[in-house]
C-alpha cells in the first residue's frame, strides 16, 4: 500500500505471510482522534486463519471504540475481546497527542517499537519500546506506558517478530514512509513468519504551515 496522511500522521505498512502460508496473521491501524492519532500493529499467535482471527478481533476492538478511551482501557478492552479465542494476540500500541507533541505507547508480547528522534544530517536517536511478556486474551502484564515527546520529522516503528530486530537500523529517516517500510521488509523479513511493519512520520497539521 502507498502512504496515508492521517491527521498530522503520515504512515505506511508493509506485510507478508509465513512462506508457504496465504493468509498473514499480523494487522495494523492507524486511527483518527480529535486530539491526534492511535496506532496499533496485532499479530495473532501461529499462522493462517486462526491467527488471522485472532489478530482481526484486536483491530476490531480498536476501531470499534467511541470518544478517546485511555491508552490502558484500549489494551484491556482487547484482551477481554480474545478471552474465548484459543490462540490470543500479541500487540503494540502508540497514541500521538498532538496539541502536547507526546507519544505514548506501550506493548503487550513482542511486536517491537523504535522512536527514531531526528537530528542533524538526516541522523537520529533511536528509543525502543520496552517490551513486557503476555498475550492478549491469555495473560496480561502489569501495564505501564512509556511517554516520549516528538517533533515534526520523527518516525515511529512497530514491526511483528517476523522481521529481525535491526530493521530500525542505518534507515534513511528522511526518505518517503512507503520506501521505508518496503526497505524494511526487504531486508528484514524472515520468511519463517508472518511480517508486517508500520511506519509513521510526524508531520505539522496544514494550520501550521
Amino acid at each position: 500500500m502507498g502512504a496515508v496522511r492521517t491527521g498530522n500522521l503520515e504512515w505506511a505498512a508493509a506485510g507478508a505471510s509465513r512462506r508457504g502460508d496465504t493468509e498473514s496473521g499480523d494487522r495494523c491501524l492507524v486511527v483518527p482522534l480529535s486530539s491526534g492519532t492511535l496506532a496499533i500493529v496485532a499479530d495473532g499467535l501461529g499462522h493462517g486463519e486462526p491467527a488471522a482471527r485472532a489478530a482481526n478481533r484486536v483491530i476490531n476492538t480498536v476501531e470499534s471504540a467511541t470518544g478517546e478511551p485511555p491508552l490502558l482501557d484500549v489494551v484491556r478492552r482487547c484482551h477481554a475481546a480474545l478471552f474465548d479465542d484459543s490462540r490470543g494476540a500479541v500487540a503494540s500500541l502508540a497514541y500521538h497527542n498532538a496539541n502536547q507533541g507526546l507519544v505514548t505507547w506501550l506493548g503487550v508480547g513482542n511486536v517491537e517499537g523504535r522512536l527514531l528522534l531526528r537530528t542533524a544530517h538526516g541522523r537520529y536517536l533511536q528509543e525502543s519500546l520496552l517490551l513486557r511478556p503476555g498475550i492478549l486474551g491469555r495473560q496480561l502484564p502489569r501495564l505501564q506506558p512509556s511517554v516520549h515527546r516528538v517533533t515534526p520529522g520523527d518516525v515511529l516503528i512497530l514491526a511483528t517478530d517476523g522481521l529481525s530486530s535491526d530493521f530500525a537500523d542505518h534507515l534513511p529517516i528522511d526518505a518517503h514512509v512507503d520506501d521505508i517500510a518496503k526497505d524494511i521488509l526487504t531486508r528484514c523479513c524472515k520468511g519463517t513468519d508472518d511480517a508486517l511493519v508500520l511506519v509513521m512520520r510526524y508531520v505539522e497539521h496544514a494550520s501550521c504551515r
